[in-house]
């Protein structure tokens, strides 16, 4: 389950490199993110005091995180036409990078049963 999570956020990343910026590229970007974090939220309990638990807590930062940024720059930049939307482009890539790394360090870490860091619960 834990794997299917990551893969599923990593499969969001994909499509997003591989979409056109179109508003319905954007909702199919977004449809497996968003069915891994309710997979997340839904098997949480199931996976309490277990080693699959920091893992869980690691993917629902990555998610909120990267979903907060997402919102927060196009509020910001979006309204700044055509040196804003160069801005936004750049922090979209931003985050992506960010959200991929995320999603490569909890798999590789998960294959090797190594810990991950941990911080603030979301």
């Amino acid at each position: 389950m834990t794997q299917a999570v990551y893969l599923l956020q990593a499969l969001s990343i994909t499509l997003a490199l591989l979409g056109d910026g179109v508003v319905v590229t954007a909702l199919v970007v977004l449809l497996p993110g968003a069915a891994g974090f309710a997979i997340n939220r839904v098997r949480h309990d199931a996976v309490r005091d277990t080693p699959l638990e920091p893992h869980f807590a690691w993917q629902r930062r990555s998610a909120i995180v990267s979903l907060a940024w997402l919102a927060g720059t196009t509020l910001v930049l979006g309204p700044l036409l055509f040196i804003g939307l160069s801005l936004l482009w750049l922090a979209y890539a931003l985050v992506g990078l960010w959200l991929g790394w995320r999603v490569a360090r909890g798999l590789w870490s998960l294959q090797k049963s190594r810990p991950l860091p941990t911080d603030v619960r979301l």
